[in-house]
């Protein structure tokens, strides 16, 4: 009975640590959301909001000002990340596919060097992948 105990209180322990964790990912994602219906003066007061307010129409009215290419900036990078996303898919069930599937000399080391670059952070990229879009000419403009 007592492993039973255990058991259970592992599992709520487990449960409850991961309920925190979720929370506090989402921490972040809930102030970029209230905050974005606040003044300045009230988002750095102290302590800060924790519910929403009612100057999101001013907030959105002075962003479009201050960046007006902000619906075509965020349309490329809605354009990007979805593209990045599908091709990434895309490419990677074809070489998960083929490493499933077929026997080929190389195939381990092949295998190798792919999860090997899986393993490096994806900030590594940032700059060699911006040179290489300035060098091409794609600066802002989907391609």
């Amino acid at each position: 009975m007592s492993h039973m105990n255990h058991r259970l209180s592992a599992h709520w322990f487990t449960s409850i640590l991961v309920v925190a964790g979720a929370l506090l990912m989402v921490l972040p994602f809930w102030f970029m959301l209230v905050f974005a219906t606040h003044d300045e003066a009230t988002i750095f007061s102290v302590p800060p909001p924790l519910w929403f307010g009612d100057q999101l129409g001013e907030n959105l009215a002075q962003l479009l000002k201050r960046l007006p290419y902000f619906w075509h900036n965020f349309a490329n990078s809605f354009y990007i990340a979805t593209m990045t996303t599908g091709l990434n898919l895309f490419f990677c069930s074809l070489a998960g596919c083929a490493f499933a599937l077929y026997q080929f000399k190389g195939k381990k080391l092949l295998f190798n060097l792919v999860l090997g670059t899986m393993l490096l952070p994806g900030f590594l990229n940032m700059i060699p992948n911006a040179l290489m879009i300035a060098m091409f000419g794609w600066l802002n403009e989907p391609k």
